[in-house]
């Protein structure tokens, strides 16, 4: 074969070779790891025992949707979310056991937009993201023994796999991993400062799409687990945003669009209820204009996410819920609780303040 006629195809194979080279490098060397201080996992573990008084549970639409910060200011409720981008329904059931070994909350929610499309064949990938962030202390070592029991494939020492599974360079968190640091402050939420104007998709107030097997089988052990902690006020439910009928999200996980996801998670409804607890679902357009007031040509981030503007007029809406259905009262925490989230408060309106200054504060 004529050798000049090779020199294309070769140099061809070449430049993408070299160019994969590099990304995996960035991937492993350059961006933050998802380590304990770096996750509302990880922070999660640095508040003071039995001193929450709400804990949000769930993935990107409760990390980016609720200000704990703002609640604190307003109703004296102190808050955390667990989240991640998604996060795995079985890391929600290690979540509910580790909230009820660690604090006291009088009211736990637990977002389920993960029954649209999660399995347990992709569980290992979220519970070892999970593993990596927890603290490595005497305190935690034997609940991490516990776990690498239950969770075979958990090891130690991580493993480098360049590109593999959702912790990975070309994943949305680590895109977003450089606000990570600063995620004590945020009590596990994170501000979205871009606007994308949202269209409008009809949504049927009363349909619902059946979930899978998989689905169904953890939704029968989330509400077997919450069983276990009678002193808990469990919320479930779905995050508020203008939904739509095309996916938006380049997350390798979304295999359903968000109208459809949500008539999926809607589904649970029955069940959440039959087990005696409440069912929250935010995804009326007229509940989202009316009642919240979200704009969706200025409150959203995408169609599965608000940005810091619409997150702060949900946040407002819910702080009245929590304060009128289970603190009535102004919540009593001893002085070294309430020093600390005044004095972290500051922390978050930096960030916040950078926020609204980009996106207005109306």
């Amino acid at each position: 074969m004529d050798r000049q006629k090779l020199k294309k195809p070769l140099r061809f194979f070449s430049f993408f070779t070299l160019a994969a080279l590099v990304l995996a490098l960035i991937d492993h060397f350059l961006f933050f790891p998802l380590g304990p201080e770096t996750t509302s996992y990880g922070t999660f573990y640095q508040e003071k025992k039995d001193s929450l008084d709400l804990v949000m549970v769930g993935s990107s639409t409760v990390r980016d949707g609720y200000i704990p910060r703002e609640r604190y200011k307003e109703y004296g409720i102190t808050s955390h979310s667990v989240d991640s981008s998604p996060t795995h329904l079985e890391v929600i059931k290690i979540a509910i056991d580790e909230i009820g070994r660690t604090q006291k909350p009088k009211v736990v929610y637990i977002d389920l937009n993960g029954l649209n499309n999660q399995t347990k064949d992709n569980a290992p990938t979220f519970v070892k993201d999970y593993f990596s962030s927890r603290p490595d202390d005497e305190e935690t070592r034997k609940v991490k023994e516990g776990l690498r029991r239950k969770y075979p494939y958990l090891k130690q020492e991580k493993s480098w796999e360049p590109f593999s599974g959702h912790n990975s360079f070309r994943q949305q968190i680590y895109w977003e991993s450089f606000v990570y640091n600063k995620q004590f402050y945020t009590k596990g939420y994170f501000p979205h400062t871009r606007v994308k104007e949202v269209k409008l998709t009809k949504v049927d107030p009363d349909k619902t799409l059946p979930l899978s097997k998989d689905a169904e089988e953890y939704l029968e052990e989330i509400l077997l687990l919450c069983k276990k902690y009678p002193s808990i006020r469990f919320l479930f439910g779905q995050r508020p945003r203008y939904l739509s009928d095309g996916i938006s999200s380049f997350d390798r996980y979304q295999i359903h669009s968000p109208l459809e996801a949500s008539y999926r998670v809607r589904s649970a409804k029955k069940k959440v209820e039959e087990n005696g607890y409440t069912f929250l679902d935010y995804t009326s357009n007229e509940f989202l204009k009316e009642v919240i007031g979200l704009d969706p040509k200025k409150d959203q981030y995408d169609a599965e996410h608000l940005n810091h503007r619409g997150a702060k007029k949900f946040t407002k809406y819910f702080g009245r819920y929590l304060r009128d259905n289970f603190f009535k009262e102004k919540p009593k925490h001893s002085s070294a609780v309430t020093e600390e989230f005044d004095k972290t408060y500051e922390g978050y309106r930096k960030i916040a303040d950078k926020a609204e200054k980009k996106l207005g504060r109306k």
